[in-house]
């Protein structure tokens, strides 16, 4: 969300000016606060804003939230496509997480938690 206009995502998804501003002075977009899995495929969504979109389901909610830009100085990480795309799925209803990723995605999560 950081990196998109105001007045495109007010036009792009009907959001209130004053709920984009204020949004956009936060952490959304910026940070990892939860790992969803898909559990379904890809299906067409006509009436959402992107084409396609799958079924989710919350496997683990961080807190406090990992940041996008303490994940990519990750040694191990730097090597993920995925976190270099901003955990945007590119050309895809959802973003698959390696298992060397995972590994040390895992290994931040239990550090900040403790």
């Amino acid at each position: 969300m950081a990196q998109l206009a105001v007045d495109y995502l007010v036009r792009q998804f009907g959001m209130p000016e004053d709920v984009v501003k204020r949004s956009k002075k936060t952490m959304i977009g910026r940070d990892f606060p939860v790992i969803w899995e898909a559990t379904s495929d890809a299906k067409r969504k006509l009436f959402w804003h992107w084409a396609y979109g799958c079924n989710t389901k919350e496997i683990q909610r961080i807190n406090p939230p990992l940041l996008l830009e303490v994940l990519k100085t990750g040694p191990r990480l730097r090597k993920w496509e995925g976190l270099r795309w901003n955990l945007q799925a590119r050309g895809r209803s959802a973003l698959e997480i390696p298992e060397f990723a995972w590994d040390a995605i895992t290994n931040m999560i239990q550090g900040a938690a403790s």
